[in-house]
């Protein structure tokens, strides 16, 4: 998904938001906004860090709901001036394009069915 440059050095964070909210374990969702609705961080950045990784997930990269954040996801929001630069419209648009074109050309592995729902994995509203 995201390229593995983009974490890379975040691998030996040191305490960071995953440790430090959820001991070490991968979060659901659901885990992140009981979290938030805590309140109560060891660090003032982790109530900065957790909004963005609940929008880096859910809603950017729109993993479901009862799904785990990957550990990437969790390192990328440590270093917070490198998650605010990252490019996310271009990134965005380009695994819009990507998906389109799997979808048009016929690459859609589940669409050997035509009975059922086909996702097409695209950000269209994104752009609105």
């Amino acid at each position: 998904m995201i390229p593995t440059n983009v974490v890379h050095g975040c691998e030996d964070v040191d305490r960071g938001v995953l440790d430090r909210c959820f001991d070490g374990n991968l979060p659901t969702f659901h885990v992140i906004i009981n979290r938030l609705d805590e309140g109560n961080f060891d660090q003032p950045d982790d109530a900065i860090k957790l909004p963005y990784l609940f929008i880096l997930g859910h809603v950017l990269l729109r993993i479901e709901y009862g799904k785990n954040v990957p550990r990437w996801a969790c390192m990328f929001v440590e270093n917070l001036t490198a998650f605010e630069c990252f490019p996310w419209g271009t990134y965005i648009y380009s695994q819009t394009v990507y998906y389109l074109r799997r979808f048009m050309t016929g690459r859609n592995k589940k669409s050997h069915n035509s009975n059922k729902k086909q996702n097409l994995g695209v950000y269209i509203y994104d752009f609105a």
